[in-house]
């Protein structure tokens, strides 16, 4: 994972490493259960648009520090970006489908999930080439915020077509 070598490049311990995942799974706890509940009260494309809002926003944060304390700090928005994004795509696609297709919406899900981050590690790999992994991960923050005022778009467009 590209994380990985940001760790590395800010000079990070491997006892850091293990501390920084140590933390980002344990945060990742909450939102998995109370994902639905939160989920039921803002809807899920809001809470999606968040999850993307919030990602964007770490990755920035990292991108922004070169000590290991305060990125590990910084992955601990981990939680809402992965997490609660997960829950959320889960509702969504609940709420698109017949029961009798869930499973098959949910392993689309996870098919385009690992697709995004196989192209999305590659990119930021690719880019790392050309400059350091802090300034991709700059980037890599810009280019979600702007498909995430796309995503508001749509969301809100939708919003209208579904109340006209």
């Amino acid at each position: 994972l590209i994380i990985n070598l940001y760790y590395y490049e800010i000079g990070a311990s491997n006892s850091q490493l293990g501390i920084a995942f140590a933390v980002q799974s344990v945060c990742e706890l909450p939102f998995f259960f109370y994902g639905k509940r939160i989920i039921h009260r803002f809807g899920a494309s809001n809470v999606f648009l968040f999850t993307m809002v919030a990602t964007a926003l770490r990755m920035i944060g990292y991108s922004l520090t070169a000590s290991p304390f305060v990125a590990i700090a910084i992955g601990s928005i981990h939680g809402i970006s992965i997490a609660l994004f997960l829950v959320s795509m889960v509702e969504y696609v609940h709420g698109m489908v017949p029961s009798t297709f869930r499973s098959t919406g949910q392993s689309l899900i996870y098919t385009f999930y690992a697709a995004g981050v196989c192209i999305g590690n590659f990119l930021i790999g690719y880019l790392n080439d050309y400059t350091t992994i802090r300034r991709a991960l700059l980037y890599e923050g810009i280019v979600i915020i702007l498909i995430a005022l796309a995503v508001a778009l749509v969301i809100k467009k939708n919003a209208r077509a579904a109340s006209s």
